[in-house]
């Protein structure tokens, strides 16, 4: 593999890497994300995304399969992060 292959790899994985520190959350064909410039609002996930599958205060717990996603929004209720537990 010459050099310039080699470039082009470590560009295209560092990229990929570089994105997964954001949390996101797929609800139906919508992809919600807590790096968002405008934060989604608490409104706007329930009503994308359905009743969580458990809340605390202001957490919204999903279930995806095997993974738990837990939403946490702040007082005025904006998405502040998504976490995500396997």
């Amino acid at each position: 593999m010459n050099i310039a292959k080699v470039a082009v790899l470590f560009l295209v994985f560092g990229f990929i890497g570089g994105t997964a520190n954001a949390g996101s959350i797929r609800c139906g064909t919508d992809l919600i994300e807590d790096d968002q410039v405008a934060p989604a609002s608490r409104g706007f996930v329930l009503e994308k995304c359905g009743p969580p599958d458990d809340q605390y205060g202001d957490v919204l717990i999903y279930k995806r399969g095997h993974t738990r996603f837990a939403l946490r929004f702040d007082a005025e209720g904006r998405l502040q992060e998504i976490a995500e537990e396997k």
